[in-house]
C-alpha cells in the first residue's frame, strides 16, 4: 500500500507542477550604448515549495549555488509571506523568489554570455540576436529579435534540482513555466513574448544607397554616392534632411540634389580622396556607419605583374531596415583585370566590377607598366646571340615595384643588371651574355622576361667560307601596353646586316659575312703556299750551284773525252792512211778518215757533251 501511495503522490506532484511550475518573468533593459541587463525572476509559491521541494529553501538555495554558471549573478532567495484572509478563508500562499541577472556591456558580450548559458544548459542551438536602439533623424525606435527563451537559459537549474534530489525526477521538464516578459529601451517599455521580439521603428530612412568608386593608378579614389528617399518621408521634414546631408558631406566632397525619380527624392555626393582616407569620408557620408576601403598592392614575377586587392564595405546608418545592403561598383583602368582572367579584358575604356555586399574583396592583375623597352640583339655567324635589354619605368611605378622588379631581373645566370634611378624614371639595363638560342631563352626566362630571345637559321648561299643567315627576335612585350618598343639586330663576328634590322615588334633580319673557320682555313692554305714557295726558293738557291758544278764537270769531261776521241781518231786515221798508202795501187786516192761515218759519230757525241 505504501508503494501505491507514493506513486499516487508523485503523479499528483507532476500534475500540479505541470499545470503551474515556478513562474519565470523576464525584464530586458537596454541602454543607448548597447549595454544592459537581463533579469530573470523565478517565483514559486510557498505551498508548492512545502509540498514538492525536499529540504525547503536551504536545499533549493544550495542546489542553485552549486550549479550557477559564472555568467549569472544570484543574490539568494527572498520569501514573501502569505496574506491572511479576513473572511475566514485560508490565507493566500506566500512566494519564494530568486533573481538571476545577466549583465553585458555590449551586444557582442551579450551574445557571448547567452551562448555560454545555452551550452551550460545542454542546448545546441546557435543564438541569434538583433538588438538595436534607433534614435536618428531617419529611424526612431527599438528592434529586439532572439531565437531562444529565458527558460532555455535556465535549463541548467531544472536539471540541477533533479540531479540533487531537491525535486523528484518525475518533474523533470515541468519545473519552470514562462511568465511575463518586458523590454525597456529608449525610454519606452514594451510588453513581449518569449522568444523576445519587439519591432517598434519609425522608418523614414533611405530607400537605397549605392556606391561607385573609381580607383586610379596613383592611389587616388573618386567615390560617387547616390541616395534615394521616399518622397513622402522627405516631405515630413525636408529642411532637416537637407541640413543633415550637408553636414554629412566630408571636406572636399560635393553634394548635389537630384530630381524626384519613381516617387523618391535623390541626391548625389562625390568624394575625391586618397584611397587610405576614403573609408572615413564614406562613414561620415553614411551617417557614421562603419565603412572600410583597403587597397593592397603586391608584385608577381615571370611575367612581371602587379596585383591589386580591393576590399570595400559600408554600413548605412541613414538607410531603412527594408533597404538592400549597400553595394559598391569598382571602376579600374582597363589594364587591370580580375585574377585568372588575364588577357580577357576590354579593348578600351575602364573595367567595372561589382564588389557585392558585406565585405566583398576582389583581386586584379596587370603587367608592370613599362614606359619603354629597347632590345639590341647581336648575331654571330655560328648562330649564337647576345642581347641588351633596356627597360624604363616611370619613377612613380618604380616606387611601387622597383625593389621586386630589380630582384626579378637579377635572378638569372648568364646575365648582368645595371639600374639607374632618376627623378622621373628608372632605367634597367639587362645584358645577356653570348649563348645559343636555347641558352639565350633560358637566361631571359630566369630574368622574368619569358618570350625574349632570338632564333636563327642558315639560308641559300651559306657555305664553308661565307655565312648567310636569317635571325628572328620575338617581341615579349606584346599586349603589355608598352608605349615605346624597339628591337634592333646587329651583326657581330664579321657579320653585317643586309635587310630589315630594326622594328617595333618582332624583327627578322638577314645577315652575311666571312666565317671565322673559313677565314682561318684560307689563311692556312695561303700560309702553306707561301711556305712552299719559300722552300722552293731556298732549295733552288742551294741546288743551282751544285747543278752548275755538275754541269761544268760534265762539260769538262765531255770536252776531254772528245779531245781524246779526236786524238784517237787522228791516230787511227794516220795509221789507216799509212796502211792504205802501202796497199793502194798506183793512181788511187787514199780514204779520208775524217769523213768516215765513225768520225762523224764521234764528232756529234763530243758536241752533245759540250752542250
Amino acid at each position: 500500500m505504501s508503494r501505491i501511495a507514493a506513486a499516487c503522490a508523485a503523479a499528483v506532484m507532476v500534475a500540479v507542477l505541470g499545470a503551474c511550475g515556478a513562474r519565470l518573468d523576464t525584464v530586458l533593459d537596454v541602454a543607448a550604448d548597447g549595454s544592459g541587463s537581463r533579469v530573470m525572476t523565478l517565483t514559486l509559491s510557498t505551498d508548492d515549495r512545502d509540498e514538492y521541494v525536499s529540504g525547503g529553501n536551504a536545499a533549493l538555495d544550495a542546489s542553485i549555488r552549486r550549479h550557477l554558471p559564472p555568467e549569472l549573478t544570484y543574490a539568494g532567495l527572498s520569501e514573501k509571506p502569505g496574506t491572511p484572509q479576513g473572511d475566514g478563508t485560508p490565507e493566500e500562499s506566500g512566494e519564494v523568489a530568486a533573481d538571476f541577472t545577466l549583465e553585458f556591456g555590449s551586444l557582442k558580450e551579450y551574445r557571448a554570455k547567452v551562448a555560454s548559458l545555452l551550452a551550460a544548459s545542454g542546448e545546441t542551438q546557435i543564438p541569434t540576436i538583433d538588438l538595436r536602439i534607433e534614435d536618428t533623424l531617419f529611424l526612431q525606435g527599438v528592434v529586439v529579435r532572439e531565437n531562444f527563451t529565458s527558460r532555455d537559459l535556465l535549463a541548467w537549474l531544472e536539471q540541477g534540482l533533479v540531479d540533487d534530489g531537491v525535486v523528484d525526477d518525475g518533474a523533470r521538464g515541468n519545473v519552470i513555466e514562462e511568465g511575463d516578459s518586458t523590454v525597456r529601451a529608449a525610454g519606452r517599455t514594451f510588453e513581449a513574448y518569449q522568444p523576445l521580439g519587439v519591432d517598434q521603428i519609425r522608418d523614414v530612412g533611405m530607400r537605397a544607397v549605392t556606391l561607385r568608386t573609381e580607383l586610379s593608378d596613383d592611389g587616388q579614389a573618386t567615390r560617387t554616392i547616390d541616395y534615394a528617399m521616399g518622397a513622402d518621408a522627405y516631405a515630413t521634414n525636408p529642411d532637416q534632411f537637407d541640413a543633415f546631408l550637408a553636414e554629412a558631406t566630408p571636406a572636399g566632397g560635393d553634394l548635389r540634389e537630384g530630381p524626384e525619380v519613381d516617387g523618391a527624392q535623390t541626391w548625389t555626393m562625390t568624394i575625391t580622396a586618397p584611397a587610405a582616407d576614403l573609408a572615413q569620408a564614406t562613414s561620415q557620408a553614411l551617417g557614421g556607419g562603419e565603412a572600410t576601403f583597403t587597397v593592397g598592392r603586391s608584385f608577381t614575377a615571370n611575367p612581371p605583374a602587379m596585383r591589386l586587392t580591393v576590399t570595400s564595405t559600408a554600413d548605412c546608418s541613414l538607410c531603412s531596415p527594408q533597404a538592400y545592403p549597400v553595394r559598391d561598383t569598382l571602376v579600374l583602368p582597363r589594364q587591370w583585370q580580375p585574377e585568372g582572367a588575364w588577357g580577357e579584358g576590354q579593348e578600351s575604356g575602364a573595367g567595372e566590377y561589382d564588389l557585392g555586399q558585406e565585405g566583398a574583396s576582389l583581386t586584379f592583375v596587370r603587367p608592370v607598366p613599362i614606359t619603354s623597352a629597347h632590345v639590341t640583339t647581336h648575331a654571330f655567324p655560328d648562330l649564337t646571340f647576345a642581347q641588351t635589354v633596356v627597360l624604363t619605368l616611370a619613377a612613380s611605378t618604380d616606387d611601387v615595384v622597383g625593389e621586386d622588379f630589380e630582384a626579378m631581373l637579377s635572378g638569372g645566370d648568364g646575365s648582368s643588371l645595371r639600374v639607374d634611378r632618376g627623378d622621373d624614371a628608372a632605367v634597367y639595363t639587362l645584358t645577356i651574355e653570348r649563348a645559343s638560342a636555347h641558352g639565350l631563352d633560358a637566361a631571359a626566362r630566369a630574368a622574368g622576361l619569358a618570350g625574349l630571345g632570338a632564333t636563327g637559321w642558315r639560308v641559300d648561299g651559306d657555305g664553308f667560307f661565307r655565312a648567310r643567315l636569317r635571325a628572328s627576335v620575338e617581341d615579349p612585350f606584346g599586349g603589355w601596353g608598352v608605349a615605346d618598343v624597339r628591337s634592333v639586330v646587329l651583326g657581330a663576328g664579321g657579320l653585317s646586316v643586309d635587310d630589315a634590322a630594326e622594328g617595333s615588334e618582332s624583327v627578322v633580319a638577314e645577315l652575311s659575312g666571312w666565317k671565322t673557320a673559313g677565314l682561318i682555313t684560307l689563311g692556312i692554305i695561303a700560309a702553306a703556299v707561301v711556305a712552299l714557295a719559300a722552300a722552293a726558293y731556298l732549295l733552288r738557291a742551294r741546288l743551282v750551284p751544285v747543278w752548275r758544278r755538275v754541269r761544268d764537270g760534265a762539260r769538262a769531261r765531255a770536252v776531254d773525252a772528245a779531245k781524246r776521241g779526236r786524238e784517237r781518231a787522228a791516230a787511227t786515221a794516220a795509221a789507216m792512211a799509212a796502211s792504205a798508202a802501202a796497199t793502194t795501187p798506183a793512181g788511187a786516192s787514199p780514204a779520208d778518215p775524217a769523213g768516215s761515218e765513225e768520225g762523224a759519230a764521234a764528232e756529234a757525241w763530243s758536241e752533245a757533251l759540250l752542250r
